[in-house]
């Protein structure tokens, strides 16, 4: 398994191609999964990794979610730890999907700040001013 595939670099997908040149008895000894972000679905498509994408038996790519997508990721995973309140306003929720665009990891990285600005200023609410300090943050860096 390679994780974070999307940041391997031409000749590191060749030689990995090259990985799977090899059977025996018509069976691969070899299941190779590469994970990645949606750049490596990018990648792929260029014609220099067609010989890559033929030998790919199983694909998938995990959709961005919408607004309520978003909405429903954040509760459950509140909901997984124990909470029985809401923590992020509808509007904290609007302005982490149009930030994130649905993707999954980010919403991840922008909660856990959110959630730890909270902490430290003792609130059990976060708004969407308290998400755009989070995200003025994160351009920052």
């Amino acid at each position: 398994m390679i994780d974070e595939a999307h940041l391997l670099k031409g000749d590191m997908l060749q030689e990995v191609r090259f990985l799977t040149n090899f059977q025996l008895d018509s069976v691969l000894p070899l299941a190779l999964l590469l994970v990645g972000q949606p750049e490596l679905q990018a990648t792929l498509r260029l014609r220099v990794f067609k010989p890559i994408t033929q030998r790919m038996n199983v694909r998938y790519h995990l959709e961005s979610l919408d607004l309520q997508g978003v909405k429903d990721y954040i509760e459950h995973h509140l909901e997984m730890v124990g909470s029985t309140h809401p923590v992020f306003t509808d509007e904290a929720v609007n302005a982490i999907y149009t930030y994130t665009r649905g993707i999954s990891r980010e919403i991840n990285n922008v909660c856990t700040a959110c959630l730890l600005d909270a902490v430290l200023r003792k609130e059990k609410l976060v708004d969407a001013v308290h998400v755009q300090k989070i995200l003025t943050e994160f351009q920052g860096h």
